[in-house]
């Protein structure tokens, strides 16, 4: 007989049940002058993680990747739909813009439990803005190594 013991993979929960953030609507002539619109806040929570690495080899905390992935460039995450010229920042707690497709790492807590707090905010990307609705898709990607 042989066997292997692994460790559970954390449960993620996000603040809405159909995970979409409501942005308030925004002035076209803000976002010609630069301005950001009101910070949104989000929080991803992870729940019941496994942090203790089982290798002797590696001392300390499991650490994993959290990666935003969506149609963008170092501007932010771009819009779909009838407006035009805008994109969504995001920012984790330290202010630290996050970059589509670029993984930022963390470390689990000793508890297991962690909350990872961001702020959305739409801002105009420099090209011609038209005033409209939109919608802008983002996969939340996570490893552990």
């Amino acid at each position: 007989m042989n066997g292997a013991i692994v460790t559970s993979a954390c449960s993620l929960r996000v603040e809405s049940k159909d995970q979409t953030v409501n942005m308030a609507p925004a002035a076209i002539s803000g976002l010609i002058n630069g301005e950001a619109t009101l910070q949104q806040p989000f929080k991803v929570q992870l729940l019941n993680c496994s942090p203790q690495r089982t290798d002797s080899d590696t001392p300390g905390n499991s650490a994993f990747t959290l990666m935003f992935e969506g149609t963008g460039d170092r501007q932010g995450f771009l819009a779909r739909g009838s407006a035009k010229g805008i994109a969504i920042r995001i920012k984790d707690s330290r202010g630290k813009q996050v970059v589509p497709g670029v993984p930022m790492q963390q470390l689990l807590p000793s508890s297991g439990d962690l909350a990872l707090n961001y702020a959305l905010s739409l801002t105009g990307t420099g090209a011609a803005l038209e005033a409209g609705d939109y919608q802008i898709t983002i996969r939340l990607r996570m490893n552990y190594f």
